[in-house]
């Protein structure tokens, strides 16, 4: 998917949407409307769900794992 010391999110499809579109069960108050956003990761190749994050807009992406730790260190 991605080079391993990078974040894979970076390289793939990715869907950004309202949290709300999740129905009103993700937010029964309303009370984190227009706060948060569903961000969807997919594979390039088969179009399967990787992974999802529900952040503030602003936020950046977030490292799902790190598959290289220290690897900075050692160049």
């Amino acid at each position: 998917l991605a080079p391993v010391e990078e974040n894979f999110k970076e390289w793939v499809p990715e869907r950004r949407r309202p949290i709300g579109d999740l129905g009103p069960q993700a937010d029964p108050f309303g009370v984190g409307r227009g706060r948060f956003e569903l961000r969807e990761y997919y594979c390039p190749g088969c179009g399967a769900l990787l992974a999802t994050d529900a952040v503030e807009p602003d936020e950046p992406v977030v490292w799902e794992l790190d598959l290289a730790p220290g690897m900075e260190a050692a160049e």
